[in-house]
């Protein structure tokens, strides 16, 4: 799908597929992959970096820190799930504010600092407590870190967040930045691009997870934590050597801005009347549509979802400048922020929603019939998320199969609304949710104690194989689909192919994937030390409880 929308303050979101041109970028020609030694060598150098410091952060807290098993457990859970947090933050401030390229040099100093900050606390014997033998640590007999010890680990890993949360959301689309999709040559070397992306990120994710870590905990944690902040310094070394080459794509706005705008029109509007759906020319008339400038290809149609936020969009006088734009952003919205407004506020509130709703509703009616006290175990978590995503693959199939008859039937152009796509959207969303989650803990509960560090990557590994396959997937089809002459179901025009078939696909190898699930979970056994700790833990029912107190104060007559 070669498409660009406009956020809400104006910076041209790329898409799948997409690149830069260069009227985004001021007329300068982008130098694709001139650029690109420079920018995966970054990546690749980061990535040693973060990861080489990260994966092993459990085992450093309690053979260094002397933290408890669970402790330890808890900081890495929450230093993780801050980490994956983070670029939602960094997104909007390049987006709104800095731009990729200042996100990504400023992350990558904090992700230093970060880095530095661990190897200290590894070398100088100040910034740790005493060593403690295996046998001390069970009795509890080791001495606690102090307050200016946890200080620097914790000011560390915030560190390490802030560069994380800055670098992860910019990378890979800076050097989409560098690739001019006017030209051939330049498409082609941006699908190059990706799988040299994920190959040198995948290569690096293999060291760090062996080399590194087998260093970590053989030989030495300051050589272990040494080597990867060397990573992260050459990283930021070659980041700063193409400076002079890369084409910068300034920051214009975030489209949370643009929502806000749209909330804030509509309400001033609110007591306007809005022209009637079928009515073109009214709407024509009445709402503000500018033209479509250089920092677009398209722009979502007008929709009859959520009308009342069409309002921000009626035109009154005095709203619109002699040049034909509006006057105060925040009482006059364009069609395409009231649409982008409308997408990005369903999915927010239906995944917002679903998890109170799954941790306060869910679970406790599930713990009432299962007597299990995280409601379901490990593998039915992520059962239930591999029974939903071919039911999205399906739902997709179906929506794409009514946008592409109803395009061929009005000249190429559907006029449905983009929020056709919302339910396969919160489909995945949710399914990812029960799965990655259900995933991530298993691991983490059901491997060895000595092989929780390996735990630990496997979920990333899964992401990069899923990258992998999907390739795979994609250009199997495109070959097979397109012998004794006929379309490939996968074309760069979605109009002419048959991307609801490649959907169902999808969907029968998810099934396929949950029969294998099946067929793994019935011979699975549990670890009895999680199964005693979680999965076999029964919660009594009220009635039951009261029965065993009766029973145990009778107990003495008897």
């Amino acid at each position: 799908m070669a498409a660009e929308v406009e956020m809400g303050g104006g910076e041209a979101l790329l898409e799948e597929g997409t690149g830069g041109t260069g009227a985004r970028r001021g007329g300068r020609k982008p130098l694709g992959w001139r650029c690109m030694p420079f920018i995966i060598a970054t990546e690749t150098f980061e990535k040693v970096g973060s990861v080489g410091v990260a994966a092993n952060l459990t085992v450093y807290l309690v053979n260094r820190y002397n933290i408890g098993k669970l402790a330890a457990a808890n900081i890495t859970n929450i230093f993780y799930g801050t980490l994956n947090f983070a670029p939602l933050l960094g997104a909007f401030i390049s987006d709104a504010y800095l731009g990729r390229f200042r996100t990504l040099a400023y992350g990558s100093f904090f992700s230093l600092l970060g880095m530095l900050g661990l190897t200290l606390s590894a070398s100088v014997p100040a910034l740790k407590p005493p060593g403690c033998s295996q046998t001390a640590q069970l009795g509890g007999h080791c001495n606690s870190p102090s307050t200016l010890q946890l200080s620097v680990l914790y000011i560390s890993l915030a560190f390490l967040t802030i560069g994380g949360g800055a670098i992860r959301p910019c990378s890979l689309p800076f050097g989409v930045d560098q690739f001019d999709m006017t030209d051939e040559k330049s498409r082609k070397g941006l699908n190059s691009y990706y799988n040299w992306y994920y190959g040198t990120t995948t290569a690096a994710l293999v060291f760090s997870m062996t080399i590194l870590i087998y260093i970590q905990n053989s030989i030495s944690w300051p050589i272990g934590f040494g080597i990867p902040t060397f990573f992260m310094l050459m990283s930021i070394i070659i980041l700063f050597m193409g400076t002079r080459l890369y084409v910068h794509v300034p920051p214009e706005g975030s489209i949370f801005t643009g929502i806000a705008q749209v909330l804030v029109a509509s309400f001033k509007k609110r007591r306007l009347k809005l022209p009637h759906p079928d009515n073109i020319n009214q709407q024509e008339l009445l709402l503000f549509s500018p033209p479509i400038g250089g920092h677009r290809i398209f722009r979502l149609p007008l929709t009859s979802q959520f009308r009342c936020l069409n309002k921000g969009a009626i035109v009154r006088d005095g709203d619109i400048n002699d040049d034909g734009s509006a006057r105060n952003s925040w009482e006059l919205c364009s069609i395409q922020q009231i649409e982008e407004g409308s997408v990005i506020s369903i999915s927010l509130i239906a995944l917002t929603a679903f998890l109170p709703i799954y941790d306060r509703i869910l679970v406790p009616i599930a713990r009432r019939f299962t007597r299990v006290e995280s409601g379901i175990t490990l593998l039915q978590r992520q059962g239930i998320g591999l029974v939903i995503s071919p039911i999205s693959m399906v739902v997709a199939g179906l929506v794409e199969h009514k946008r592409r008859n109803s395009a061929l039937s009005n000249g190429g152009k559907s006029p449905m609304s983009v929020l056709w796509l919302a339910p396969q959207l919160i489909l995945m969303g949710i399914a990812e949710a029960f799965n990655a989650v259900g995933q991530i803990e298993f691991y983490n509960k059901q491997f060895p104690e000595q092989m929780l560090t390996l735990a630990g990557s496997l979920f990333f590994v899964t992401l990069a194989g899923a990258n992998y396959l999907s390739t795979a997937l994609a250009n199997i089809t495109r070959k097979v689909t397109t012998r004794d002459g006929h379309t490939s179901w996968l074309t760069d025009d979605i109009n002419l192919g048959k991307l609801d078939y490649y959907f169902y696909f999808i969907a029968l190898i998810g099934v396929l994937n949950f029969f294998y699930f099946l067929i793994c979970s019935h011979y699975y056994q549990y670890k009895s030390m999680s199964l005693h700790a979680e999965e076999s833990i029964k919660v009594h029912t009220k009635e039951e409880a009261e029965a065993e107190v009766d029973a145990n104060t009778d107990a003495p007559k008897k």
